[in-house]
């Protein structure tokens, strides 16, 4: 089993966030190439997206209908009570979902800034080979 290497706590094969201090491990440690970030920052940003929504619609729920059946019912209304918790625990989920995309939104940038100082090292090492590697290929 895979370890974090920012704080050692035990991760999962799959994880893409360390569950104690929630750093990224994408990257090296994860083998995630830039195709695969970019699918996972759609996801964690559908599902942000998701929370949000469901989290609006319980909190309004849980608002109207526990003011209508409290004035009526009494204590049914405190059912309201619940559709509202659960609403404050969707926009958690959300949140944490939002936090995930932008975690892995940097680790993006970062792993494409990488790839491009790469290749312009590469660019110029092949530069500075050209005229010895030409010069061979003339003299044979």
């Amino acid at each position: 089993m895979p370890y974090c290497p920012y704080c050692g706590w035990k991760t999962g094969y799959d994880s893409l966030l360390c569950p104690t201090c929630g750093e990224s491990l994408v990257g090296k440690y994860a083998g995630l190439n830039e195709f695969q970030l970019q699918d996972e920052i759609d996801t964690a940003k559908h599902r942000a997206n998701i929370y949000n929504i469901l989290a609006i619609v319980l909190v309004t729920v849980g608002i109207v209908a526990g003011g209508i059946l409290f004035v009526s019912l009494d204590l049914i209304g405190l059912f309201g009570i619940v559709f509202v918790c659960l609403g404050v625990g969707c926009a958690a989920w959300a949140a944490r979902y939002e936090r995930k995309a932008t975690n892995l939104k940097q680790q993006l940038i970062m792993l494409l800034s990488l790839n491009i100082i790469y290749f312009s090292e590469a660019k110029k090492a092949l530069i500075q080979k050209l005229p010895d590697l030409l010069g061979q290929d003339m003299q044979q």
